[in-house]
Protein backbone atom coordinates (compact mmCIF):
# COMPACT_ATOMS: atom_id res chain seq x y z
CA UNK A 1 0.00 0.00 0.00
CA UNK A 2 1.10 3.62 -0.81
CA UNK A 3 0.34 6.18 2.03
CA UNK A 4 -1.24 9.07 1.23
CA UNK A 5 2.08 10.81 2.33
CA UNK A 6 4.29 8.73 0.23
CA UNK A 7 1.98 9.23 -3.06
CA UNK A 8 1.77 13.41 -2.35
CA UNK A 9 5.76 12.56 -2.76
CA UNK A 10 5.25 10.61 -6.29
CA UNK A 11 3.45 13.91 -7.47
CA UNK A 12 5.76 15.86 -9.95
CA UNK A 13 7.39 19.33 -8.63
CA UNK A 14 8.18 21.89 -10.94
CA UNK A 15 11.67 22.22 -10.93
CA UNK A 16 13.90 25.21 -10.30
CA UNK A 17 14.30 25.39 -14.26
CA UNK A 18 10.78 25.90 -14.45
CA UNK A 19 10.21 28.29 -12.36
CA UNK A 20 13.19 30.27 -13.78
CA UNK A 21 11.46 29.96 -17.37
CA UNK A 22 8.10 30.98 -15.94
CA UNK A 23 9.43 33.79 -14.13
CA UNK A 24 11.51 34.56 -17.31
CA UNK A 25 8.19 34.63 -19.62
CA UNK A 26 6.37 36.26 -16.99
CA UNK A 27 8.87 39.21 -16.86
CA UNK A 28 8.95 39.40 -21.29
CA UNK A 29 4.67 39.31 -20.33
CA UNK A 30 5.08 42.52 -18.49
CA UNK A 31 7.68 43.98 -20.88
CA UNK A 32 5.51 43.43 -23.99
CA UNK A 33 2.37 44.86 -21.61
CA UNK A 34 4.00 47.64 -20.33
CA UNK A 35 5.32 48.57 -24.15
CA UNK A 36 1.81 48.67 -25.28
CA UNK A 37 0.46 50.17 -21.82
CA UNK A 38 3.03 53.10 -22.80
CA UNK A 39 2.07 53.53 -26.48
CA UNK A 40 -1.73 53.43 -25.51
CA UNK A 41 -0.93 56.24 -22.94
CA UNK A 42 0.49 57.91 -25.29
CA UNK A 43 -2.16 58.01 -28.17
CA UNK A 44 -4.43 58.64 -25.56
CA UNK A 45 -2.84 61.64 -24.41
CA UNK A 46 -2.22 62.69 -28.02
CA UNK A 47 -6.08 62.19 -28.54
CA UNK A 48 -7.07 64.53 -25.40
CA UNK A 49 -5.07 67.57 -26.68
CA UNK A 50 -5.80 69.68 -29.63
CA UNK A 51 -3.96 68.06 -32.48
CA UNK A 52 -3.80 69.69 -35.92
CA UNK A 53 -3.73 68.28 -39.32
CA UNK A 54 -0.53 69.57 -42.30
CA UNK A 55 -0.83 67.07 -45.28
CA UNK A 56 -0.29 63.57 -44.05
CA UNK A 57 1.09 64.41 -40.69
CA UNK A 58 -1.28 65.15 -37.33
CA UNK A 59 1.17 67.46 -35.04
CA UNK A 60 0.51 68.48 -31.40
CA UNK A 61 -0.10 71.95 -30.81
CA UNK A 62 3.28 72.79 -29.88
CA UNK A 63 4.34 71.33 -33.04
CA UNK A 64 2.00 72.76 -35.18
CA UNK A 65 3.14 76.73 -34.00
CA UNK A 66 6.50 75.66 -34.41
CA UNK A 67 5.73 74.65 -38.20
CA UNK A 68 3.83 77.27 -38.75
CA UNK A 69 6.36 79.92 -37.58
CA UNK A 70 9.12 78.22 -40.18
CA UNK A 71 6.36 78.89 -42.73
CA UNK A 72 5.97 82.61 -41.86
CA UNK A 73 9.45 82.92 -41.78
CA UNK A 74 10.36 81.88 -45.13
CA UNK A 75 6.76 82.49 -46.99
CA UNK A 76 6.50 78.81 -47.32
CA UNK A 77 2.95 76.74 -46.44
CA UNK A 78 3.47 74.25 -43.98
CA UNK A 79 2.75 71.72 -46.20
CA UNK A 80 5.78 72.50 -48.25
CA UNK A 81 8.01 72.52 -45.24
CA UNK A 82 7.24 69.62 -43.84
CA UNK A 83 7.87 67.95 -47.29
CA UNK A 84 11.23 69.45 -47.52
CA UNK A 85 12.08 68.24 -43.76
CA UNK A 86 11.21 64.67 -44.75
CA UNK A 87 13.38 64.83 -47.85
CA UNK A 88 16.48 66.20 -46.06
CA UNK A 89 19.05 63.51 -44.50
CA UNK A 90 22.66 63.31 -43.77
CA UNK A 91 23.62 59.61 -44.39
CA UNK A 92 27.17 59.63 -42.26
CA UNK A 93 26.97 61.85 -39.09
CA UNK A 94 29.71 60.17 -37.23
CA UNK A 95 28.18 56.74 -38.74
CA UNK A 96 24.26 57.27 -38.10
CA UNK A 97 21.91 58.84 -40.06
CA UNK A 98 19.75 61.91 -39.23
CA UNK A 99 16.50 62.00 -40.97
CA UNK A 100 12.72 63.25 -40.49
CA UNK A 101 10.49 61.48 -37.82
CA UNK A 102 7.94 61.94 -35.76
CA UNK A 103 5.63 60.56 -33.27
CA UNK A 104 2.68 60.18 -31.78
CA UNK A 105 2.59 63.94 -33.71
CA UNK A 106 6.02 65.36 -31.97
CA UNK A 107 8.72 66.12 -33.97
CA UNK A 108 11.29 64.03 -32.69
CA UNK A 109 14.27 64.10 -35.19
CA UNK A 110 14.62 66.65 -38.15
CA UNK A 111 17.66 67.71 -40.47
CA UNK A 112 17.35 71.43 -41.62
CA UNK A 113 18.80 71.81 -45.07
CA UNK A 114 19.45 75.93 -45.93
CA UNK A 115 19.82 75.37 -48.86
CA UNK A 116 16.11 74.17 -49.42
CA UNK A 117 14.74 76.18 -46.20
CA UNK A 118 16.34 79.34 -46.28
CA UNK A 119 16.02 80.85 -42.23
CA UNK A 120 17.53 83.29 -41.25
CA UNK A 121 17.35 82.84 -37.74
CA UNK A 122 15.70 80.06 -34.97
CA UNK A 123 13.29 80.56 -32.48
CA UNK A 124 11.73 77.57 -30.74
CA UNK A 125 8.26 76.94 -29.02
CA UNK A 126 7.94 75.79 -25.82
CA UNK A 127 7.16 71.66 -25.50
CA UNK A 128 8.51 70.19 -28.07
CA UNK A 129 10.25 67.11 -27.85
CA UNK A 130 13.00 66.98 -30.67
CA UNK A 131 15.51 64.47 -29.76
CA UNK A 132 17.98 64.00 -32.82
CA UNK A 133 18.92 67.77 -34.65
CA UNK A 134 21.41 68.15 -37.80
CA UNK A 135 22.35 71.13 -39.86
CA UNK A 136 23.46 70.62 -43.31
CA UNK A 137 26.57 72.20 -45.20
CA UNK A 138 24.95 74.86 -47.37
CA UNK A 139 26.32 76.64 -50.28
CA UNK A 140 23.53 79.78 -49.18
CA UNK A 141 24.17 81.85 -46.44
CA UNK A 142 23.01 80.03 -43.08
CA UNK A 143 22.80 81.64 -39.62
CA UNK A 144 26.11 82.31 -37.89
CA UNK A 145 24.64 82.21 -34.51
CA UNK A 146 22.46 79.26 -33.20
CA UNK A 147 20.45 78.98 -29.75
CA UNK A 148 19.47 75.34 -28.85
CA UNK A 149 15.93 75.07 -26.81
CA UNK A 150 15.46 71.94 -26.87
CA UNK A 151 15.33 70.32 -23.08
CA UNK A 152 14.62 66.52 -24.49
CA UNK A 153 17.43 66.90 -27.59
CA UNK A 154 20.06 64.40 -27.30
CA UNK A 155 21.83 64.42 -30.82
CA UNK A 156 23.37 67.70 -32.46
CA UNK A 157 25.20 67.78 -35.67
CA UNK A 158 26.07 71.18 -36.74
CA UNK A 159 29.44 70.68 -38.57
CA UNK A 160 30.45 72.78 -41.31
CA UNK A 161 27.60 75.23 -41.04
CA UNK A 162 29.83 78.69 -40.92
CA UNK A 163 28.85 78.97 -36.73
CA UNK A 164 30.49 81.57 -34.83
CA UNK A 165 28.42 81.15 -31.52
CA UNK A 166 26.31 78.11 -30.33
CA UNK A 167 24.12 78.73 -27.31
CA UNK A 168 23.77 75.51 -25.62
CA UNK A 169 22.03 76.59 -22.00
CA UNK A 170 18.77 75.18 -22.99
CA UNK A 171 19.72 71.51 -23.89
CA UNK A 172 20.35 69.84 -20.72
CA UNK A 173 20.05 66.30 -21.96
CA UNK A 174 22.25 66.86 -24.65
CA UNK A 175 25.21 63.81 -24.46
CA UNK A 176 26.71 63.82 -28.07
CA UNK A 177 27.73 67.30 -29.77
CA UNK A 178 29.89 67.28 -33.25
CA UNK A 179 30.17 70.97 -34.17
CA UNK A 180 33.93 70.69 -35.98
CA UNK A 181 34.89 72.99 -38.55
CA UNK A 182 33.23 76.47 -37.61
CA UNK A 183 34.37 79.32 -36.57
CA UNK A 184 33.72 79.09 -32.47
CA UNK A 185 35.80 80.94 -30.41
CA UNK A 186 33.98 79.84 -27.20
CA UNK A 187 31.80 77.49 -26.29
CA UNK A 188 30.23 76.35 -22.94
CA UNK A 189 28.78 72.95 -22.58
CA UNK A 190 28.65 73.09 -19.17
CA UNK A 191 25.02 73.00 -18.94
CA UNK A 192 25.08 69.26 -20.87
CA UNK A 193 26.48 67.41 -17.86
CA UNK A 194 25.17 64.53 -19.39
CA UNK A 195 27.69 64.95 -22.89
CA UNK A 196 29.74 61.58 -23.57
CA UNK A 197 30.81 62.83 -26.93
CA UNK A 198 32.61 65.89 -28.05
CA UNK A 199 33.99 67.04 -31.21
CA UNK A 200 34.39 70.84 -31.29
CA UNK A 201 37.50 70.27 -33.49
CA UNK A 202 38.68 73.16 -36.45
CA UNK A 203 37.10 75.73 -34.89
CA UNK A 204 38.91 79.12 -32.74
CA UNK A 205 38.50 78.07 -29.56
CA UNK A 206 40.90 79.61 -27.03
CA UNK A 207 39.44 77.61 -23.95
CA UNK A 208 37.39 74.72 -23.39
CA UNK A 209 35.88 74.50 -20.15
CA UNK A 210 35.03 71.13 -18.78
CA UNK A 211 34.52 71.19 -15.33
CA UNK A 212 31.32 68.43 -14.30
CA UNK A 213 31.46 66.75 -17.88
CA UNK A 214 31.85 63.53 -15.53
CA UNK A 215 30.29 61.46 -18.25
CA UNK A 216 32.34 62.55 -21.06
CA UNK A 217 34.33 59.59 -22.66
CA UNK A 218 35.28 60.81 -26.27
CA UNK A 219 37.13 64.46 -27.24
CA UNK A 220 38.07 65.65 -29.99
CA UNK A 221 39.25 69.43 -29.81
CA UNK A 222 42.03 69.60 -31.98
CA UNK A 223 43.17 71.93 -34.29
CA UNK A 224 42.23 75.57 -32.22
CA UNK A 225 44.26 77.62 -29.84
CA UNK A 226 43.93 75.86 -26.75
CA UNK A 227 46.80 76.84 -24.84
CA UNK A 228 45.91 74.69 -21.64
CA UNK A 229 43.26 71.62 -21.43
CA UNK A 230 42.34 70.68 -17.98
CA UNK A 231 41.03 67.10 -17.86
CA UNK A 232 40.65 66.10 -14.04
CA UNK A 233 37.25 66.01 -13.49
CA UNK A 234 36.89 63.25 -16.88
CA UNK A 235 37.94 60.25 -15.35
CA UNK A 236 35.95 58.21 -17.95
CA UNK A 237 37.51 60.01 -20.99
CA UNK A 238 38.83 57.35 -22.70
CA UNK A 239 39.47 58.55 -26.46
CA UNK A 240 41.19 62.25 -26.29
CA UNK A 241 42.42 64.20 -29.55
CA UNK A 242 44.18 67.06 -28.91
CA UNK A 243 46.28 67.24 -31.38
CA UNK A 244 47.62 70.93 -33.22
CA UNK A 245 46.44 73.32 -30.69
CA UNK A 246 49.23 75.51 -28.31
CA UNK A 247 48.86 73.36 -25.40
CA UNK A 248 51.86 73.99 -23.11
CA UNK A 249 50.21 72.16 -20.42
CA UNK A 250 48.02 69.33 -20.49
CA UNK A 251 45.95 68.20 -17.21
CA UNK A 252 44.57 64.51 -16.83
CA UNK A 253 42.62 63.33 -14.12
CA UNK A 254 44.39 60.53 -11.24
CA UNK A 255 42.84 57.93 -12.79
CA UNK A 256 42.28 57.79 -16.24
CA UNK A 257 39.92 55.51 -18.46
CA UNK A 258 42.18 56.53 -21.43
CA UNK A 259 42.87 54.00 -24.08
CA UNK A 260 43.90 56.69 -26.81
CA UNK A 261 45.71 60.15 -26.65
CA UNK A 262 46.39 62.15 -29.82
CA UNK A 263 48.61 65.10 -28.44
CA UNK A 264 50.50 66.27 -31.37
CA UNK A 265 51.74 69.47 -32.63
CA UNK A 266 51.97 70.75 -29.57
CA UNK A 267 54.39 72.68 -27.36
CA UNK A 268 54.30 70.14 -24.72
CA UNK A 269 57.91 69.68 -22.95
CA UNK A 270 55.71 67.25 -20.51
CA UNK A 271 53.36 64.45 -20.37
CA UNK A 272 52.35 62.93 -17.39
CA UNK A 273 50.95 59.64 -18.24
CA UNK A 274 50.87 58.13 -14.45
CA UNK A 275 47.51 57.58 -14.43
CA UNK A 276 46.70 55.68 -17.41
CA UNK A 277 47.08 51.90 -16.76
CA UNK A 278 44.63 51.39 -20.37
CA UNK A 279 46.32 53.35 -22.44
CA UNK A 280 46.77 51.54 -25.69
CA UNK A 281 47.87 54.26 -28.71
CA UNK A 282 49.62 57.44 -27.62
CA UNK A 283 51.23 59.78 -29.99
CA UNK A 284 52.79 62.79 -28.84
CA UNK A 285 54.53 63.93 -32.40
CA UNK A 286 55.66 67.46 -32.69
CA UNK A 287 55.64 68.65 -29.35
CA UNK A 288 58.88 69.72 -27.07
CA UNK A 289 59.52 66.65 -24.42
CA UNK A 290 63.12 65.75 -23.24
CA UNK A 291 61.67 62.61 -21.57
CA UNK A 292 58.86 60.07 -21.50
CA UNK A 293 57.84 58.00 -19.15
CA UNK A 294 55.78 54.80 -19.88
CA UNK A 295 55.93 53.04 -16.78
CA UNK A 296 52.97 53.48 -16.26
CA UNK A 297 51.67 52.30 -19.56
CA UNK A 298 51.99 48.67 -19.21
CA UNK A 299 49.12 48.46 -22.20
CA UNK A 300 50.54 50.18 -24.88
CA UNK A 301 50.54 48.43 -28.84
CA UNK A 302 51.37 51.82 -30.72
CA UNK A 303 53.60 54.80 -29.90
CA UNK A 304 54.38 57.76 -31.86
CA UNK A 305 56.98 60.14 -30.59
CA UNK A 306 57.96 61.73 -33.95
CA UNK A 307 60.41 65.24 -33.67
CA UNK A 308 60.52 65.43 -30.07
CA UNK A 309 63.87 66.16 -27.99
CA UNK A 310 64.24 62.58 -26.75
CA UNK A 311 67.72 61.38 -25.78
CA UNK A 312 66.58 57.73 -24.16
CA UNK A 313 63.71 55.79 -24.34
CA UNK A 314 63.19 52.93 -22.11
CA UNK A 315 60.70 50.60 -23.57
CA UNK A 316 60.63 47.99 -20.37
CA UNK A 317 57.65 48.70 -19.18
CA UNK A 318 55.06 47.72 -22.59
CA UNK A 319 55.95 44.47 -23.75
CA UNK A 320 52.87 44.86 -25.84
CA UNK A 321 53.99 47.09 -28.29
CA UNK A 322 53.75 46.75 -31.89
CA UNK A 323 54.00 50.00 -34.07
CA UNK A 324 56.90 51.98 -32.39
CA UNK A 325 57.75 55.60 -34.31
CA UNK A 326 60.62 57.46 -33.06
CA UNK A 327 62.21 59.63 -35.79
CA UNK A 328 63.52 62.65 -35.60
CA UNK A 329 64.85 62.65 -31.91
CA UNK A 330 68.13 62.66 -30.55
CA UNK A 331 68.44 59.11 -29.90
CA UNK A 332 72.11 57.41 -29.59
CA UNK A 333 70.60 53.81 -28.37
CA UNK A 334 67.39 51.98 -28.66
CA UNK A 335 67.04 48.80 -26.72
CA UNK A 336 63.92 46.11 -28.42
CA UNK A 337 64.39 43.56 -26.28
CA UNK A 338 61.55 44.23 -24.06
CA UNK A 339 58.83 44.65 -27.18
CA UNK A 340 58.96 40.96 -28.95
CA UNK A 341 55.69 41.96 -31.03
CA UNK A 342 56.93 44.64 -32.76
CA UNK A 343 55.85 44.55 -36.30
CA UNK A 344 56.84 48.60 -37.31
CA UNK A 345 59.44 50.46 -36.42
CA UNK A 346 60.02 53.85 -37.67
CA UNK A 347 63.57 55.37 -35.98
CA UNK A 348 64.73 57.80 -38.71
CA UNK A 349 66.87 60.92 -38.21
CA UNK A 350 68.37 59.80 -34.90
CA UNK A 351 71.60 59.49 -34.16
CA UNK A 352 71.85 55.44 -33.96
CA UNK A 353 75.09 53.96 -34.45
CA UNK A 354 73.89 50.48 -33.90
CA UNK A 355 70.44 48.37 -33.90
CA UNK A 356 69.69 44.87 -32.96
CA UNK A 357 67.04 43.10 -34.28
CA UNK A 358 67.57 39.71 -32.34
CA UNK A 359 64.03 40.13 -30.47
CA UNK A 360 62.06 41.91 -32.60
CA UNK A 361 61.66 38.55 -34.84
CA UNK A 362 58.22 39.70 -35.90
CA UNK A 363 59.13 42.71 -37.24
CA UNK A 364 57.79 43.62 -40.92
CA UNK A 365 58.29 47.69 -41.51
CA UNK A 366 61.89 49.39 -40.56
CA UNK A 367 62.33 52.37 -41.36
CA UNK A 368 65.85 54.01 -39.98
CA UNK A 369 67.39 55.97 -42.39
CA UNK A 370 69.54 59.49 -41.38
CA UNK A 371 71.42 57.70 -38.78
CA UNK A 372 74.47 56.25 -38.08
CA UNK A 373 74.52 52.56 -39.04
CA UNK A 374 77.80 50.85 -40.14
CA UNK A 375 76.01 47.83 -40.04
CA UNK A 376 72.51 46.08 -40.12
CA UNK A 377 71.97 42.47 -39.44
CA UNK A 378 68.58 41.32 -41.24
CA UNK A 379 68.95 37.87 -40.27
CA UNK A 380 66.60 37.51 -37.21
CA UNK A 381 63.72 39.47 -38.92
CA UNK A 382 62.56 37.51 -41.87
CA UNK A 383 59.32 38.41 -41.94
CA UNK A 384 60.46 42.10 -43.04
CA UNK A 385 58.70 43.57 -45.80
CA UNK A 386 59.23 47.27 -46.34
CA UNK A 387 63.34 48.23 -45.21
CA UNK A 388 64.73 51.88 -45.35
CA UNK A 389 67.94 52.16 -44.37
CA UNK A 390 69.02 55.03 -46.18
CA UNK A 391 71.69 57.49 -45.44
CA UNK A 392 73.80 55.70 -43.30
CA UNK A 393 77.61 54.56 -43.35
CA UNK A 394 76.51 50.90 -44.32
CA UNK A 395 79.25 48.80 -46.55
CA UNK A 396 77.24 45.90 -46.84
CA UNK A 397 73.53 44.74 -46.90
CA UNK A 398 72.63 41.13 -46.62
CA UNK A 399 68.96 41.71 -48.23
CA UNK A 400 69.19 37.34 -49.00
CA UNK A 401 68.37 37.29 -45.22
CA UNK A 402 65.01 39.24 -45.86
CA UNK A 403 62.95 37.14 -48.54
CA UNK A 404 59.65 38.66 -48.06
CA UNK A 405 60.69 42.22 -48.64
CA UNK A 406 58.34 44.06 -51.17
CA UNK A 407 60.22 47.80 -51.02
CA UNK A 408 63.81 48.41 -50.36
CA UNK A 409 65.56 52.07 -50.36
CA UNK A 410 69.21 51.29 -49.30
CA UNK A 411 70.55 54.86 -50.73
CA UNK A 412 73.13 56.98 -49.89
CA UNK A 413 75.37 54.49 -48.17
CA UNK A 414 78.73 52.82 -49.32
CA UNK A 415 77.53 49.49 -50.26
CA UNK A 416 79.66 48.24 -52.63
CA UNK A 417 78.05 44.75 -53.91
CA UNK A 418 73.99 44.44 -53.98
CA UNK A 419 72.13 40.69 -54.29
CA UNK A 420 68.32 41.00 -54.61
CA UNK A 421 68.47 37.91 -56.86
CA UNK A 422 66.01 36.22 -53.37
CA UNK A 423 63.93 39.15 -53.42
CA UNK A 424 60.90 37.22 -55.89
CA UNK A 425 58.52 39.57 -54.42
CA UNK A 426 60.57 42.95 -54.86
CA UNK A 427 58.27 45.79 -56.74
CA UNK A 428 61.04 48.82 -55.52
CA UNK A 429 64.62 49.11 -55.37
CA UNK A 430 66.21 52.20 -54.66
CA UNK A 431 70.21 52.07 -53.97
CA UNK A 432 71.28 55.21 -55.52
CA UNK A 433 74.47 56.81 -54.61
CA UNK A 434 76.73 54.09 -53.31
CA UNK A 435 79.80 52.29 -54.71
CA UNK A 436 77.82 49.38 -56.09
CA UNK A 437 80.03 48.07 -58.76
CA UNK A 438 77.89 45.04 -59.00
CA UNK A 439 73.99 44.90 -58.77
CA UNK A 440 72.52 41.32 -59.16
CA UNK A 441 68.92 41.37 -59.84
CA UNK A 442 68.20 37.75 -60.52
CA UNK A 443 64.62 36.79 -61.21
CA UNK A 444 62.58 39.85 -60.22
CA UNK A 445 59.05 39.15 -61.44
CA UNK A 446 57.39 42.43 -59.53
CA UNK A 447 59.77 44.89 -60.08
CA UNK A 448 58.81 47.81 -61.44
CA UNK A 449 60.94 50.55 -59.96
CA UNK A 450 64.97 50.48 -60.48
CA UNK A 451 67.19 53.48 -59.26
CA UNK A 452 70.73 52.97 -58.71
CA UNK A 453 71.98 56.33 -59.99
CA UNK A 454 75.24 57.61 -59.28
CA UNK A 455 77.17 54.05 -58.62
CA UNK A 456 79.92 52.06 -60.42
CA UNK A 457 78.07 49.92 -62.65
CA UNK A 458 79.53 48.65 -65.81
CA UNK A 459 76.92 46.35 -66.55
CA UNK A 460 73.53 45.68 -65.86
CA UNK A 461 70.72 42.74 -66.32
CA UNK A 462 67.38 43.42 -66.70
CA UNK A 463 66.70 40.30 -68.67
CA UNK A 464 64.29 38.68 -65.69
CA UNK A 465 62.60 41.79 -64.88
CA UNK A 466 59.59 41.66 -67.26
CA UNK A 467 57.16 44.37 -65.18
CA UNK A 468 59.92 46.98 -64.81
CA UNK A 469 58.34 50.45 -65.91
CA UNK A 470 61.12 52.83 -64.75
CA UNK A 471 64.52 52.65 -64.54
CA UNK A 472 67.29 55.28 -63.44
CA UNK A 473 70.86 53.92 -63.78
CA UNK A 474 72.02 57.65 -64.74
CA UNK A 475 75.70 58.42 -63.51
CA UNK A 476 77.36 54.78 -64.28
CA UNK A 477 79.91 53.58 -65.94
CA UNK A 478 77.44 51.38 -68.45
CA UNK A 479 78.84 51.02 -71.71
CA UNK A 480 75.70 49.42 -73.34
CA UNK A 481 72.03 48.94 -71.95
CA UNK A 482 69.39 45.89 -73.38
CA UNK A 483 65.91 46.72 -73.11
CA UNK A 484 64.77 44.32 -75.69
CA UNK A 485 63.26 42.33 -72.10
CA UNK A 486 61.03 45.16 -70.72
CA UNK A 487 58.75 46.37 -72.94
CA UNK A 488 56.68 48.47 -70.18
CA UNK A 489 59.02 50.67 -69.30
CA UNK A 490 57.89 54.09 -69.73
CA UNK A 491 60.71 56.16 -67.73
CA UNK A 492 64.42 55.73 -68.40
CA UNK A 493 66.67 57.19 -66.87
CA UNK A 494 69.94 56.53 -68.16
CA UNK A 495 72.90 59.84 -69.01
CA UNK A 496 76.16 60.59 -67.45
CA UNK A 497 77.27 56.55 -68.58
CA UNK A 498 79.24 55.18 -72.09
CA UNK A 499 76.54 54.41 -74.04
CA UNK A 500 76.92 53.75 -77.89
CA UNK A 501 73.91 53.22 -78.76
CA UNK A 502 70.24 52.56 -77.48
CA UNK A 503 67.74 50.40 -79.11
CA UNK A 504 64.12 51.93 -78.37
CA UNK A 505 62.72 49.46 -80.74
CA UNK A 506 61.65 47.15 -77.18
CA UNK A 507 60.06 49.78 -75.28
CA UNK A 508 56.77 50.99 -77.11
CA UNK A 509 55.40 52.63 -73.97
CA UNK A 510 58.88 55.00 -73.29
CA UNK A 511 57.51 58.67 -72.62
CA UNK A 512 59.93 60.27 -70.75
CA UNK A 513 63.84 59.70 -71.79
CA UNK A 514 67.09 61.15 -70.35
CA UNK A 515 70.18 60.27 -72.42
CA UNK A 516 72.66 63.34 -72.03
CA UNK A 517 76.39 62.58 -71.98
CA UNK A 518 76.77 59.41 -73.77
CA UNK A 519 78.61 58.69 -76.91
CA UNK A 520 75.00 58.06 -78.44
CA UNK A 521 75.48 58.62 -82.43
CA UNK A 522 71.67 57.47 -83.23
CA UNK A 523 67.98 57.31 -81.60
CA UNK A 524 65.23 55.71 -83.18
CA UNK A 525 62.56 57.88 -82.02
CA UNK A 526 60.01 56.52 -84.59
CA UNK A 527 59.61 53.51 -82.30
CA UNK A 528 59.04 55.98 -78.96
CA UNK A 529 55.37 57.58 -80.21
CA UNK A 530 54.26 58.21 -76.46
CA UNK A 531 57.57 60.50 -75.85
CA UNK A 532 56.80 63.29 -73.96
CA UNK A 533 59.87 64.46 -72.67
CA UNK A 534 63.24 64.08 -74.26
CA UNK A 535 66.99 65.31 -73.17
CA UNK A 536 69.75 63.71 -75.03
CA UNK A 537 72.27 66.67 -75.27
CA UNK A 538 75.90 65.76 -74.83
CA UNK A 539 76.12 63.44 -76.99
CA UNK A 540 77.39 62.65 -80.82
CA UNK A 541 73.97 63.01 -82.83
CA UNK A 542 73.61 65.01 -86.15
CA UNK A 543 69.93 64.22 -86.96
CA UNK A 544 66.93 63.43 -84.91
CA UNK A 545 63.43 62.61 -86.57
CA UNK A 546 60.73 64.09 -84.32
CA UNK A 547 58.05 63.98 -86.71
CA UNK A 548 56.11 60.86 -84.83
CA UNK A 549 56.59 63.11 -81.27
CA UNK A 550 53.05 64.46 -81.61
CA UNK A 551 52.74 64.06 -77.38
CA UNK A 552 56.40 65.54 -77.04
CA UNK A 553 56.50 68.69 -74.47
CA UNK A 554 60.10 68.95 -73.25
CA UNK A 555 63.08 68.45 -75.60
CA UNK A 556 66.93 69.18 -74.62
CA UNK A 557 69.37 68.72 -77.56
CA UNK A 558 72.58 70.12 -78.74
CA UNK A 559 71.95 73.06 -81.54
CA UNK A 560 74.14 71.39 -84.22
CA UNK A 561 71.72 68.48 -84.64
CA UNK A 562 69.84 68.76 -87.44
CA UNK A 563 65.88 68.22 -86.87
CA UNK A 564 63.25 66.24 -88.76
CA UNK A 565 59.93 67.74 -87.45
CA UNK A 566 59.36 71.15 -85.73
CA UNK A 567 60.74 70.58 -81.53
CA UNK A 568 58.17 72.66 -78.98
CA UNK A 569 59.44 76.02 -78.11
CA UNK A 570 62.65 76.31 -78.37
CA UNK A 571 65.50 73.88 -77.48
CA UNK A 572 67.76 73.58 -74.27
Amino acid sequence: MIDNEEARSLISRPSAALATADGAARGILMRMTSGVLAAARAQQALSEQSTHQIGDHQLREADHRQVLMWAQAMGLSPEEVLQRLAQARIDNAHGETLSFAIDNGALTSLVWDFDVLPLARFEWVDGLQIRRLGFKQASTPSPRTLTIRLPRLDFLWCNRVGLTELQLQTAPALTRLFCAYNELTTLDVRAASGLTTLACDNNQLRTLNLSGLSALTTLWCQENQLAELDLAEVSQLNLLVCDYNRLHALQLPEASALTELWCRGNQLTRLPLASMPGLRVLNCNHNHLRELDLAATPRLTELWCRHNLLTQLDLAAVPALGSLACDHNQLTRLDLAAVPQLSMLSCNHNDLSQLDLAAVPQLRELWCRENQLTMLALWSVPQLSLLDCSNNRLTTLAAVAVPALTKLWCADNQITRLDVSALVALSLLVCDNNQLAELKLGDLPELKELWCRHNHLTQLDLSRVPALTALACDHNALPALDLSAVPALSLLGCAHNQLRQLALTGVPRLSKLWCRANQLMALNLPAVPQLSLLDCGGNCLTLLDIRTLSQLSVFAADPTVGLLGTPPGRRR
